[in-house]
């Protein structure tokens, strides 16, 4: 269903297990709109495939505007730029020619002595070998009679020359190398240093830099001992998933002492930022003489700031105090959180699961807008600008002719190159049509609602598991068997396999949901990047005004904050919608209303939850960091080698550590927002029903589950004196 109201919910569709149980289809009409956009996404996938020639981004174009490479020039794959001044005129090659070889355009003209056949130009490229022979040729057989295969190889140099005088083959003046599809220019004794010799030049000298400061061989010393220490990082990679249990399991008896320790820190910090003020502002008036304006300025600044914070103290303790209830309930909250978490340890596969996808997902989006980019009808830019643009400048450090070919021949190929038409590239653009914007629309617009979709489906799993635990066992269950009351007492526990079953029911009866919510999300992504397309395309030219400016940034603002609050509600409807099994609007509004209704519980909460988090990626960094320093102390795990500073080993596995620590983090992030929405819905529908006693009494909930409890001691009593009277 696509709308409907607020669906109520009571103890027996949520107790032991039956909040995975006799669900429905929630948003079904969502699943029909994603499968249209993705026959679109899957259109346009096609189309770009069809007609997008990603080769275009790298592959240069000649005179002409063709690909070198690519269709009839499959056989010529680099560009030449035979004159070195004129960088606009340049053709498609075989191999980058030597000095003194001949190679010709790209044109397809009638072939000389036959013109009932075409050739390309090319057909007359000579090497100076060649060119030679062929000079030797024409001697020999002015004064000899020659053979059909002479004769063709002197019919071949002859239509070289012809086309060289008219300016369609020319001998090559510079040494060149291929790099990237385009005949780059080498270095000799009679040309200027290039690129290649720029390089190496570089590299050189980086290297001596290098030698002279150890940098090299300290790089190279901290490779090897990061290959010799492989086992080592293995076996941080192990204790730091087991570091991380441990410290969520003792979160339950040391959540409170850190969350007291982080609030009295900051008050702390403000009494001895006052105080600082207080000595820095006494200092500067010991020492301020009459007249001394900067001083008693000096002097009014620490005032100032000693003033505001002794006020700023006093004020956080007035509201810490006013706070102490739900400073407690956002512990119980987070306490409650680990115990869910470490009941079914396994919901950890589900962020690198989203991870993978993503990256997946990520992936097709950049082939995809690669070959939509490569569509358009290709128009050429100036060799000069292209080449400088991808390469830097050295890139046309040509040189003039070499020496031996002599400056007047030189000259004379540039003017008659001049005064021909002759406007080439070797750089690609793409002139992209409207329908080859919207393409790129589309593709990024199913890139953000896969992406996000992909996000809520990780988010909800996870979140049907910590419901089904939350929903598990009543108050009075809970009570009974702490203080060992009766027969039926229980803690809060998931069923084997729950995991397993919360994706079916993700995947079964709730997708239509998570469409919808990742919908949203996507909408208002779209909208801020269309805004961001605008702000550099079409409102460049206002940069420097400061009206426009302000605009922007207000506009830009107000849409980040859209999102978030879209986020916030989104996330907490999925909850909703595990717990009550219905529609994302209607979820979408209880969830609205419950936030709203305990907008400071959320505030201390979501506060100290992100403290917390931060202490925990700390401790769990911190022990293991201290655990493979002393491993690395060990030889036998460190390939028999003694490791002399460890700093490469131990960066690694601080990445590392950081990367496990967040995928747990994560998780526990996931378990606290989970309870929080489920302790709402327990408090303003069911009056506390599975609330945990020590929260309940915070909440003054405890006397509802008093008299329950009370009532189903009656019960037992009655039902033994019936059982008596039978008897």
């Amino acid at each position: 269903m696509c709308g409907g109201g607020v669906k109520e919910v009571n103890e027996d569709e949520l107790k032991d297990g039956a909040i995975l149980q006799n669900r429905s289809c929630t948003d079904i009409c969502c699943i029909f709109i994603f499968g249209i956009f993705l026959v679109g996404w899957i259109v346009v996938i096609a189309v770009a495939f069809a007609n997008g020639h990603p080769e275009y981004i790298v592959r240069p174009t000649n005179y002409n505007g063709q690909i070198c490479g690519v269709n009839e020039l499959v056989n010529y794959s680099n560009y030449y730029v035979p004159l070195p001044q004129r960088y606009t005129y340049g053709f498609c090659v075989a191999t980058c020619p030597g000095i003194l070889d001949y190679v010709c355009n790209n044109d397809f003209e009638p072939l000389i002595g036959d013109s009932s056949v075409s050739v390309m130009n090319t057909y007359y490229d000579h090497t100076s070998t060649q060119y030679l022979a062929g000079v030797a040729l024409s001697v020999q057989c002015q004064a000899t009679s020659c053979t059909a295969q002479e004769n063709a190889t002197l019919q071949r140099y002859y239509g070289l020359i012809a086309k060289s005088k008219a300016n369609k083959c020319f001998a090559a003046v510079y040494v060149s190398g291929v790099t990237l599809y385009r005949c780059l220019p080498f270095g000799s004794d009679n040309q200027n240093a290039t690129l290649m010799d720029q390089m190496n030049a570089t590299l050189g000298d980086l290297s001596s830099l290098a030698d002279k400061y150890g940098v090299g061989s300290f790089f190279t010393r901290g490779f090897s001992e990061s290959k010799d220490s492989w086992v080592v990082i293995l076996i941080c990679c192990l204790s730091c998933a087991i570091f991380a249990l441990i410290w969520i399991f003792l979160l339950r008896w040391i959540l409170a002492p850190i969350v007291y320790l982080c609030v009295i820190a900051v008050f702390l910090l403000l009494i001895a930022l006052g105080y600082l003020s207080y000595r820095m502002q006494s200092d500067y008036a010991d020492v301020t003489l009459p007249g001394d304006t900067n001083s008693e300025d000096q002097q009014t600044l620490w005032k100032v700031l000693m003033y505001t914070s002794f006020a700023l103290a006093a004020v956080y303790l007035v509201l810490m105090l006013w706070l102490i209830k739900r400073i407690r309930i956002a512990i119980i909250i987070m306490e409650e959180a680990s115990k869910a978490f470490l009941s079914n340890p396994g919901m950890v596969i589900i962020p690198p699961f989203t991870c993978i996808m993503l990256l997946g997902i990520i992936a097709l989006f950049v082939v995809v807008a690669i070959y939509i980019q490569t569509i358009g009808s290709l128009t050429a830019t100036s060799f000069e600008e292209g080449a400088i643009s991808v390469f830097g400048a050295s890139a046309v450090n040509m040189t003039e002719a070499a020496a031996t070919l002599g400056q007047a021949y030189y000259d004379s190929l540039i003017n008659a190159t001049n005064s021909s038409n002759t406007s080439a590239t070797n750089a690609t653009t793409f002139d992209s049509s409207t329908a080859v914007k919207g393409m790129h629309a589309m593709n990024f617009f199913m890139l953000l609602w896969t992406a996000n979709f992909f996000l809520a489906l990780g988010f909800f799993i996870m979140a049907l598991v910590v419901c089904a635990w939350y929903f598990s066992a009543t108050a009075v269950e809970i009570d009974q068997y702490e203080n060992n009351s009766g027969e039926n007492g229980r803690l809060k526990y998931t069923n084997a396999g729950t995991l397993c079953r919360a994706v079916c029911v993700a995947f079964r009866y709730h997708l239509g949901t998570l469409f919808f919510g990742s919908l949203l999300i996507a909408i208002i992504q779209f909208i801020r990047a269309v805004m961001l397309y605008i702000e550099k395309n079409y409102l460049a030219k206002y940069k420097d005004n400061a009206t426009v400016k302000l605009i922007i940034y207000c506009i830009n603002c107000w849409l980040a904050c859209i999102e978030r609050i879209i986020k916030i509600i989104s996330y907490n409807a999925f909850i909703v919608c595990a717990i009550k099994n219905q529609n994302f609007l209607s979820s979408a509004a209880d969830a609205l209303a419950l936030l709203t209704a305990n907008i400071i519980r959320v505030s201390m909460l979501e506060f100290l939850a992100t403290a917390a988090c931060f202490l925990i990626k700390l401790f769990i960094c911190c022990c293991n960091m201290i655990l493979a320093y002393f491993l690395l102390q060990q030889s036998e795990l460190t390939d028999g080698t003694d490791i002399e500073s460890g700093l490469f080993p131990l960066f690694f596995i601080l990445i590392i550590s950081f990367a496990i620590a967040s995928l747990f983090v994560n998780v526990f992030e996931c378990c606290v927002d989970t309870i929080l929405m489920c302790f709402f819905v327990d408090e303003d529908s069911m009056k506390g029903l599975f609330m945990p006693p020590s929260l309940a009494k915070l909440v003054d909930k405890f006397t509802h589950i008093a008299e329950a409890r009370e009532k189903y001691e009656q019960m037992v009593r009655d039902a033994d004196k019936k059982a008596s009277v039978d008897l």
